[in-house]
């Protein structure tokens, strides 16, 4: 696998002693964050960043390239982890950034790739390069450190020349917040609510009449006035009475005309 003349570049240039500042380059080099908080979380949208150019000399600077230099202080992070990605302004769209792993376990990849084109700035120039970067799901949280080293190659095929060099972009790859899962399905054993209520459908048959529950007197017998006798043994008694009155009469009225008879034979 050839290994891209500007990435070999690129990493040199992040391993060299950091003497020279941005300012002593003639392209200077910025990498910002399109706001927010300065955090990625692992299975988030992508968020923007921004490189930022200014040629600024009098001379025209021809096939430029932006590398992307993205290093985590655990050196945990891999190429896998990590999406970056440019804006193409000339068709509108998004184009990866294919990146590459270094022996010295830094992220490297190259704006428009290795044999790309490269970027024209004019004297005095300035120009922007929108990128957008994400990291998957299961990446480990860590301090990255990011920046852009500009290079600048006079002919195809050839090394390339060191023309910028941004500060580095800090931020953090915090865990990504817990997913809550459902909870526990109730158990059938034993629970602590109220029982079911009894409801109001027929109770059993008559019976004998409630007893004096376990632990409680007997309540006092009382003494029920007495009734008035019903109408219809009345209405007998008075029969009977009637009819002995009857008798009573029959046998008086007997008795006088037998008197009557034997006066009569005297």
């Amino acid at each position: 696998m050839r290994c891209p003349i500007l990435l070999l570049a690129a990493t040199a240039f992040a391993l060299a002693t950091p003497a020279a500042h941005a300012a002593d380059f003639p392209v200077h080099a910025q990498l910002t964050g399109n706001g927010g908080s300065p955090a990625y979380r692992p299975g988030d949208a992508p968020r923007g960043l921004t490189v930022h150019l200014s040629n600024t000399t009098r001379t025209a600077r021809r096939d430029v390239h932006a590398v992307i230099v993205l290093v985590d202080r655990e050196r945990k992070l891999t190429p896998g982890n990590i999406t970056l990605q440019y804006r193409d302004a000339a068709h509108r769209t998004w184009r990866a950034v294919p990146l590459t792993h270094t022996g010295n376990d830094e992220n490297v990849g190259v704006v428009g790739g290795e044999d790309g084109p490269g970027m024209t700035l004019a004297p005095r120039q300035s120009a922007a390069v929108e990128l957008r970067l994400r990291f998957g799901r299961g990446t480990r949280p860590g301090h990255v450190a990011a920046s852009a080293t500009v290079m600048q190659r006079e002919r195809a095929g050839a090394d390339g020349e060191w023309v910028g060099q941004s500060e580095p972009y800090e931020f953090d790859i915090v865990a990504p917040v817990p997913v809550p899962g459902p909870g526990p399905s109730p158990s059938p054993g034993r629970g602590t609510g109220p029982g079911p209520r009894p409801g109001p459908g027929p109770g059993p048959g008559p019976g004998p009449g409630p007893g004096p529950r376990p632990g409680q007197r007997p309540a006092p017998e009382t003494t029920r006035p007495p009734q008035a006798p019903a109408e219809a043994p009345q209405m007998a008694a008075t029969g009977a009475a009637e009819r002995a009155a009857l008798a009573a009469a029959g046998l008086l009225i007997g008795g006088a005309a037998l008197v009557i008879a034997a006066r009569r034979h005297d």
